[in-house]
């Protein structure tokens, strides 16, 4: 039997006190483990009639949210593709600057690693009394074009910013949890499904698992009434 959605008023102002019966239902004997039985069943008749009537309002919904979604998808397909174009060559121009921008710093370096050497040859001949061979390796020193460093490369170019991120793969799973377990990595760094873990074990006929703590537990099942 369908109710009307007003008729849910009465397990809206229910609520409360089915929950203060439900606490109030302690099994001592025969007669009280009925009455729980009866209990838990009426309650799952409660469940079934609220659930049937929202369900279809419910389901409308899912199918409007999911005709919207399915819009909004199609309406942003093509833009978030050129969207994705666009930035890529944005990234790989600002790549290319900034390897640009490292070489240049490199010859700098190098061109200052350069003059610094021959500055400490030209001393250590002056220091061994080779005074025109020192003042001529200060000469070559001298000669030596140390460029300019190189400005950054610029991060904002009109409306788009570029940032550097990191992007992070495991590749050794093992070595993770290896690294784990010595504390040398956070326990976070791995996540247990239990869920997965559990259907593996039942699947298996697996009773215990090194690692986990397996608990026999109760569950109640039942028909509404």
């Amino acid at each position: 039997m369908k109710e009307s959605k007003s008729g849910l008023e009465v397990y809206e102002s229910g609520g409360q006190e089915i929950i203060t019966q439900a606490q109030g239902l302690k099994i001592m004997d025969d007669e009280s483990r009925a009455e729980a039985s009866i209990f838990t069943s009426t309650v799952r008749q409660a469940l079934k009639i609220i659930d049937d009537t929202l369900r279809p309002d419910i389901q409308s919904a899912h199918e409007l949210h999911k005709s919207l979604l399915d819009k909004l998808k199609c309406l942003q397909s093509p833009y978030k593709t050129a969207q994705g174009i666009v930035d890529g060559e944005i990234k790989r121009d600002f790549m290319e600057r900034e390897r640009i921008r490292r070489e240049e710093e490199r010859r700098v370096a190098e061109a200052e690693a350069e003059k610094a050497r021959l500055e400490e040859e030209a001393n250590r001949k002056i220091e061994d009394r080779d005074i025109d061979g020192g003042l001529d390796t200060f000469e070559a020193a001298e000669k030596v074009y140390v460029p300019p460093a190189p400005p950054p490369v610029q991060k904002t170019v009109g409306s788009a910013t570029i940032r550097m991120d990191i992007r992070v793969e495991c590749t050794n799973l093992l070595l993770v949890a290896r690294l784990v377990g010595n504390g040398a990595l956070p326990v976070d760094f791995i996540s247990v499904n239990t869920a997965v873990v559990k259907k593996w074990m039942k699947a298996n006929g697996k009773k215990s698992l090194p690692g986990f703590k397996v608990t026999e537990v109760p569950v109640v099942t039942g028909r509404a009434r």
